[in-house]
């Protein structure tokens, strides 16, 4: 209406939240009922129409558990794109697990075993997390991807702002409780540049 459009909105508003609902509408509590169009023709199961249902796309993600004594190496995500500064076991979408650490970090894998398998549901995709203990060869690792790599001590992965895939891994791997664990507690946490790490 052409006066108070404003008040007009919220109402309508109003209306659909507690009345015009999409399941079980109370349709004899309506005050607009007798000239309701979806009433009279019972339409109020149809309106409004179901959702579609999107298929979730699978995705397999490979990652490394590398090692230094009491250290596990971890790789800060860029900080644009999907999970934007996020920490992670570093690994990504592929078939190949070493080419793709030899690509970002730097190293090469000499043996890699399977460690633990997560699996994480996001809005449209289907995350497969499949983690391996690597041993890798290198001096250095560089962080040609990523926006920061570190070692970091186990009993420091609970305040790591990790994935929450990555995140379940780690809980799975280094659980609280396990002799591993509780075997690095009462140390500092361990200095490291940004973005380079000693192998």
């Amino acid at each position: 209406p052409a006066e108070s459009p404003g008040d007009f909105n919220q109402s309508m508003m109003e209306l659909g939240a507690t009345v015009c609902l999409p399941r079980n509408p109370l349709c004899g509590k309506c005050p607009l009922s007798s000239s309701c169009v979806a009433r009279k023709k019972n339409w109020q199961a149809r309106i409004p129409p179901p959702r579609r249902s999107v298929p979730k796309k699978k995705i397999l993600y490979l990652c490394a558990i590398l090692r230094k004594k009491d250290s596990v190496l971890l790789a800060r995500r860029p900080l644009t794109g999907l999970l934007p500064g996020l920490w992670e076991f570093p690994g990504g979408e592929t078939q190949n697990l070493p080419q793709l650490l030899r690509d970002r970090l730097g190293i090469r894998v000499e043996e890699a075993r399977p460690a633990a398998t997560v699996r994480q549901i996001l809005s449209h995709r289907e995350l497969e997390i499949r983690a391996f203990h690597c041993r890798g060869k290198g001096t250095a690792v560089r962080a040609s991807w990523y926006s920061e790599i570190r070692w970091v001590r186990l009993q420091q992965l609970p305040g790591i702002g990790l994935t929450a895939g990555m995140a379940q891994l780690a809980s799975r791997l280094f659980p609280a409780g396990s002799p591993e664990f509780l075997s690095t507690s009462g140390r500092s946490p361990a200095a490291n540049p940004p973005g380079t790490a000693r192998g």
